[in-house]
Order: structure tokens, then C-alpha cells, then sequence
């Protein structure tokens, strides 16, 4: 009983773990699109991902798809790599970070409805109020980015760059979540659409990338092992397995928490002022997760805990 509770929380925590990384990628962007562009950005991400990916399958060998699913894993594996990270380097330069972090707000409920429509997943009344509560601290912490919106045709431009990528990993999660399984592992999926996606992304963003790395300290390192090894390899594989031991439209509230760590983290290393509405959306987007998805894995530990008094119950009655 105490290894199957234990199995029920595996789901959430790859989740959060997949958050974490995420959490901190506007952070590390930041910093590191002064000394690269996004090209050069995407080609050390994807270059050394890459490379990282090539150890992970020598040194502790995953499991891998057979022959016949290989072309599907690896075609959804791209689809996701590079529509969501190509699309999301060259939207953000054109935009400030609290719209780009208002439209990837939209993620959670494109994969909810998504869910709902293609997978038949139910849509309850707590999800739905959870979604919405989640939503209006996602917005808060957005609107008070220091400007505003603009109507150029590049800051629109970048605001459907952006809002293209919610669409390409709402539809990546919705696909790919009833195709995992022993012959499509979640984690194989992202490994090997890093490994395949770097030779299409890394010639384009090469050439330079030297005179910036000559220029970094060890904070800016840090950054690129965060992207490249956490938010380009890890994560993913984290939130695939999130993704297939759960429902779609939960592993979609818990993208909710992304802008909160990023804002958290802005505050804490880019020394970035802490508004009271970032406080305020902060505490609504815990509430709303919480309330969307609190209640599964709880209710299971509770259920441990109670089930060995349970069981004595009916020798104490033989008993008497």
C-alpha cells in the first residue's frame, strides 16, 4: 500500500520538477541574450543538449521505442523541441517578459479544452474554477510589466510568435499523452527530439558564439547548463512522465506555476522590484493549482494513514 501511495505522487513531483526548471528559463534568457542572440542562444541550448542527451544514452542507457514507433517518437519529440523553442526565442526579443508571460499563461487552458475535446477528459467544476482563479494571477503578475502594450507590427508580431507557442505544446501535450507507454517511454521522446533537432538548429546560430562565451563569468555558465541540460532535456522528460501517469488538463494547471518562479527568481537574481500585484498574483495562481489539483495525491496519503487502523478494526471485534 505505502509503494503504491508513494507511485501516485511520482506524476506530480516530475511535474514540479519540470516547473522548476522552466521556472527559471526567462531569468537565464535575460542575462544571456546580452552577450548572444536567440539564434546563437538556440544553437548552444540545442549543441549541448544534444551532447548531454549522447551521455544520458551511453552512460545510463533509457529505455528506447522499438524500430517501428522510432519515426513517430522522434517526430513528436521535434514537433515539440523546436516549434516550442523556435518560436519562443525569436517572439520574447519583441516583447517584454510580462506579456510574453501573459500569453504562455494561456498553455494550461488551451491543454484543458484540448483534453476535453480530443481525449474526453472531464472538465469539473473544481478544474474550471481553479483554471480561472490560476489565470487572474497569471494576468496580474503580466499587466505590471514595466510597459505596456504596443501596436507595432514587430511587438505583434512577437505576441503571436509567443501565443503560437501555447498552441504547439497544447497540442504536443494532447497528442502525445495516449501514445506513451512501454513502446513509446516519456522520456524517450524528449531525448531523442533534442538529439534529432540539433543538426536543423545548430549551423544557423554557430558562427560567433565564441567571442560571447569568451566574455562570460560563471553565472553566465550557469545559465546555459540550466537552459541547455534543465529546461531543454530534463524538463521535458519530467513533464512527459507528469504527463502520462495523469490527466492532460492537470499537467496543464501546473504550468500555472512557471511565471511565479520566474518572477520569484527575477526578484532574487536579477534584483528586479517586487510589486504588491506580483504578491497578489502570486497567491492566486497557488490557490488556483491547488484547488485544480490538490486533492488526488493528498487524499491518497490520507488514505495510507488511515487503512492499518482500518485493518485492526475487525480483529479487535473477533476479539471480544
Amino acid at each position: 500500500m505505502e509503494r503504491r501511495g508513494q507511485a501516485h505522487l511520482v506524476g506530480p513531483l516530475a511535474l514540479l520538477g519540470a516547473i522548476a526548471f522552466w521556472g527559471f528559463v526567462p531569468v537565464a534568457t535575460r542575462y544571456l541574450l546580452a552577450y548572444f542572440s536567440p539564434a546563437q542562444l538556440l544553437a548552444l541550448r540545442f549543441g549541448l543538449g544534444a551532447l548531454f542527451v549522447v551521455l544520458i544514452l551511453a552512460t545510463i542507457r533509457p529505455r528506447l521505442p522499438p524500430r517501428r514507433r522510432l519515426r513517430q517518437t522522434i517526430a513528436l519529440g521535434m514537433f515539440a523541441t523546436l516549434g516550442y523553442n523556435v518560436l519562443l526565442a525569436f517572439g520574447i526579443q519583441r516583447i517584454e517578459a510580462g506579456t510574453a508571460a501573459l500569453l504562455n499563461g494561456t498553455q494550461p487552458v488551451l491543454i484543458a479544452l484540448l483534453a476535453a475535446i480530443v481525449l474526453g477528459e472531464h472538465l469539473s467544476k473544481r478544474m474550471t474554477i481553479g483554471t480561472l482563479v490560476a489565470l487572474v494571477g497569471s494576468a496580474l503578475i503580466a499587466l505590471t510589466a514595466e510597459s505596456g502594450f504596443r501596436f507595432t507590427g514587430s511587438y505583434v508580431f512577437g505576441c503571436v510568435l509567443v501565443l503560437l507557442t501555447s498552441v504547439v505544446w497544447a497540442t504536443y501535450s494532447v497528442i502525445a499523452k495516449p501514445r506513451f507507454g512501454p513502446e513509446m517511454p516519456p522520456s524517450s521522446v524528449a531525448l531523442l527530439g533534442v538529439l534529432c533537432a540539433a543538426p536543423l538548429i545548430v549551423p544557423f546560430g554557430v558562427a560567433g558564439t565564441s567571442d560571447g562565451l569568451g566574455e562570460l563569468t560563471w553565472p553566465g555558465w550557469l545559465a546555459i547548463a540550466l537552459l541547455a541540460f534543465g529546461a531543454n532535456v530534463t524538463a521535458p522528460a519530467l513533464f512527459n512522465i507528469g504527463l502520462q501517469r495523469g490527466q492532460a488538463s492537470n499537467a496543464g494547471f501546473m504550468l500555472f506555476l512557471v511565471p511565479l518562479i520566474g518572477v520569484s527568481s527575477s526578484v532574487a537574481l536579477l534584483d528586479e522590484r517586487l510589486a504588491p500585484t506580483h504578491v497578489i498574483g502570486g497567491a492566486l495562481i497557488i490557490v488556483g493549482v491547488a484547488i485544480a489539483t490538490f486533492s488526488p495525491a493528498w487524499l491518497v496519503l490520507l488514505h495510507l494513514r488511515r487503512a492499518p487502523q482500518r485493518a485492526e478494526r475487525p480483529s479487535a471485534d473477533l476479539a471480544e
